[in-house]
């Protein structure tokens, strides 16, 4: 315990708990089997408290609300940025299409023209993502020690596994750049080049 001098001992070494003064067990159990246990045992105990209500203080709800606010920006500015990509994408609409058709009619295969268009637009999503991802683990990883309202218990706190983070992340990005991919080749499908030529 923190501050108290004690001994982490087995339940096998115990012989008798009266020769005890006090202790602590600690029990992967929920509450009401281990405290059947001590009254069968005919162990007092004072109090008892579980996961939940030891997490259920302010300090760990101030760490919650935290990261919640910055994982709710963080998500605000992904929304922004795909928006962006894809408002660019409409902007543009004329120019690309016009590009577009003349390079079809100029011998691009369809297929070479979608495929330039996803790695266009998947560059620059990629990079966004990638630069997004790293600032939001590297600042996640020094911020999780520092917020920690016990430090000096163990297991210290660490950063969760963000595998499945990263994978939503990707799978996002490669959804807008599909749809980004889709429009500008939509546009070069359907332009008339004499229109936008004369436009």
């Amino acid at each position: 315990m923190p501050y108290n001098v004690g001994y982490v001992t087995a339940r096998s070494d115990i012989t008798s708990t009266s020769e005890i003064n006090s202790f602590f067990l600690w029990s992967s159990d929920n509450a009401d089997t281990v405290l059947k246990q001590l009254a069968a045992g005919r162990i007092d105990h004072i109090a008892y408290k579980t996961t939940d209500m030891a997490l259920d203080a302010l300090p760990f709800y101030t760490v919650q609300w935290t990261f919640g606010y910055i994982a709710s920006v963080g998500a605000l500015l992904a929304v922004i940025a795909a928006a962006s990509l894809l408002l660019a994408v409409g902007a543009r609409r004329k120019q690309t299409a016009l590009s577009g058709a003349l390079a079809t009619r100029m011998g691009l295969r369809p297929a070479t023209l979608v495929v330039s268009h996803l790695l266009e637009f998947g560059a620059v999503a990629g990079s966004v993502l990638l630069a997004g991802v790293t600032v939001g683990l590297v600042v996640s990883a020094f911020s999780v020690p520092r917020l920690d309202p016990a430090p000096w218990l163990r297991p210290v706190s660490a950063l969760p596994n963000s595998v499945m983070f990263v994978l939503i992340a990707v799978v996002i990005g490669l959804v807008v750049v599909a749809a980004a991919g889709w429009i500008a080749v939509r546009g070069v499908r359907t332009a008339r080049v004499g229109e936008l030529i004369r436009g």
